[in-house]
């Protein structure tokens, strides 16, 4: 008898805690189903600032290491006025032979390809950057992959710099954006001398501008300190 009672007391005991503390199945896959849609909310957040993160670093990165060659360059070449830029607009060539000049010593860079009009560069993190016109327009992509259709990617995975240390030239005077922006400078994200409006009309490029062309929007990042702005135009 009180070995039969014992075991009633523990037996029941042991139920009710189960009981109290366990989960039935149909709670286990509502809480589940909550942890799923609560992923399925932010994980597309944290891809995006994920992404914007590696833009942001690679950017920088390029910007520091091309205007590190070109000081140490300037100390073995003479000052960036006085460079040969190539003879030839699009001709790979003969932008290869600049860039072996000024630029191949004071770079590490994996290896290198042409186009039809473009010598490229490609580094050891993936990124490569498409040299043309004379020598003068580099197109930084975040990998080698995005050079072949970089139109396609220009303000999200390729971006636009210019080298004009003499400015621009033609129509853009020193008093231009266009010109400030190169002038005595290295590799500098790209700001075209004039941009055409929505009306047909061509007026000097302004700040205000930059929003207007995706071969502009490297100088939107530049100047929010290498960080995309909160309003960037585009979706990377």
């Amino acid at each position: 008898m009180y070995k039969s009672t014992i075991a009633q007391i523990s037996g029941g005991g042991q139920t009710g805690f189960l009981s109290a503390k366990g989960f039935t199945l149909a709670e286990v896959l509502i809480t589940l189903g909550i942890i799923g849609i609560v992923a399925a909310m932010t994980l597309p957040t944290l891809v995006a600032k994920h992404r914007i993160i590696v833009t942001e670093t690679a950017l920088k990165k390029f910007y520091t290491n091309i205007n590190q060659a070109v000081r140490l360059s300037v100390a073995d070449n003479g000052e960036t006025q006085y460079w040969t830029f190539a003879d030839e607009a699009y001709n790979p060539e003969k932008i290869e032979a600049f860039y072996n000049k000024y630029f191949k010593d004071y770079l590490k860079v994996l290896e290198n390809s042409k186009t039809n009009r473009a010598f490229n560069i490609i580094f050891s993190d993936g990124s490569a950057a498409g040299i043309d016109y004379y020598g003068k327009d580099w197109t930084f992509c975040l990998n080698a992959k995005y050079l072949q259709d970089y139109s396609k990617y220009i303000g999200t995975k390729c971006f636009i710099f210019g080298f004009y240390p003499m400015g621009v030239g033609g129509d853009c005077d020193s008093s231009t954006y266009s010109y400030k922006n190169f002038h005595n400078k290295g590799v500098e994200p790209y700001v075209s001398c004039t941009i055409t409006e929505e009306d047909g009309s061509v007026n000097n490029t302004t700040i205000k501008d930059l929003y207007k062309s995706p071969s502009l929007y490297t100088k939107l990042i530049q100047l929010n300190g290498w960080k995309i702005p909160k309003d960037y135009p585009l979706r990377l």
